[in-house]
């Protein structure tokens, strides 16, 4: 049975008010016990920042979560909460260890795998991919492989584009509230009310994020913000929502994700490793041509709204004009990318002038 409206309101307003809380009580606790962020080498801020403020956000999203239960029921079964629960939380952990010791890429990626697997045996999965001429492919047990590698692409993604006071946090809001409103245009509710939740346990954490940030997310948040909106993004399409298999949150998580592939590309060319960090992604390179922080997460935030919009009509439109749609979609961001590498060479042009 589908929640009642007023139940999904409350438990997002729930989730809201939980996170904000949360996230005010570790801001001094973090301060407290010196869990903070210590500027280095490679990283934009200039001053100790309280961190692991993404526990906060996953705290107020399981708890709202399992509260609620009457959002779960259905085709959200207890089996997916609990594996849902246990996935993150693993990875909460991961980032946590990694924020205060350090870790190194294949531990990271090795947990990340696991939480993936868990999650694909508790029913998070892609069991077939789209075709723009005909019915949906199945794969077979190929559908192991391509769910564990999803999750593990949208969790990097997210840690990738967290180089802002509130980018990362603001990108998976957008993400998740718009997936929970294509939800909610084909009356799907009970699948998608966790997007909502997210959604709105971010929102609460927000305010503490914004620049000059009071905390930072830290990877226990950003790749765990990363692994919950890539795994509620497989809700839907466990459906049988084949005409646009990942097609959505892919549009959706479109900058983060082209961000991520991006380095990882430029560093095998560079022979280095693909996990190695550096200070050329896309945040970077958009204060190289004098933009302030502010102005970077406001120009990404905007651009990720566009791509929310052009997802929505994606989800509306018959699946041909959708894939149309797509195209051009990926013209313009083929033209975006020239157009920065042009003002990035006419800034350096200049800068030899001078």
């Amino acid at each position: 049975m589908a929640p009642d409206p007023v139940t999904v309101v409350v438990a997002a307003l729930g989730a809201a008010a939980t996170s904000y809380l949360l996230t005010a009580l570790l801001v001094r606790v973090a301060l407290r016990f010196r869990l903070l962020d210590v500027p280095s080498p490679g990283k934009i801020h200039s001053r100790e920042v309280p961190t692991l403020g993404g526990l906060a956000i996953l705290a107020a999203f399981l708890t709202v979560l399992w509260a609620f239960r009457p959002i779960g029921d259905g085709d959200v079964t207890a089996s997916h909460l609990l594996g849902l629960t246990l996935a993150s939380v693993a990875i909460a952990a991961l980032g946590a260890y990694d924020d205060l010791r350090g870790c190194g890429p294949w531990a990271k990626l090795l947990v990340q795998v696991g939480a993936g697997l868990l999650l694909f045996a508790h029913g998070f999965r892609i069991d077939q991919i789209t075709n723009p001429f005909g019915d949906a492919v199945s794969l077979g047990w190929l559908a192991v492989p391509a769910s564990v590698l999803w999750l593990v692409v949208v969790t990097n993604a997210i840690n990738v584009i967290d180089g802002l006071d509130g980018l990362a946090a603001g990108v998976v809001a957008i993400a998740a509230f718009t997936l929970f409103l294509i939800s909610l245009r084909f009356g799907d509710l009970v699948s998608m009310s966790p997007a909502l939740l997210l959604a709105a346990a971010t929102a609460g954490f927000l305010p503490f994020n914004w620049s000059p940030a009071r905390i930072f997310l830290g990877n226990t948040g950003s790749f765990s913000l990363g692994f919950l909106i890539g795994a509620i993004s497989l809700i839907e399409n466990r459906k049988g929502s084949v005409a646009l298999t990942l097609l959505l949150p892919i549009v959706l998580l479109g900058i983060p994700i082209l961000d991520a592939l991006i380095a990882v590309c430029r560093r095998l060319a560079d022979r280095r490793h693909p996990f190695q960090r550096d200070t050329r992604h896309l945040h970077h390179r958009l204060l190289g041509l004098g933009l302030s922080p502010r102005a970077v997460t406001t120009l990404l935030h905007g651009a990720c709204v566009y791509l929310a919009f052009t997802a929505y009509l994606v989800s509306i439109l018959p699946k041909q004009h959708a894939m149309l749609l797509i195209v051009i979609l990926a013209i313009g961001v083929v033209l975006a990318i020239k157009a920065l590498q042009y003002a990035e060479r006419g800034g350096s042009r200049e800068g030899v002038s001078r």
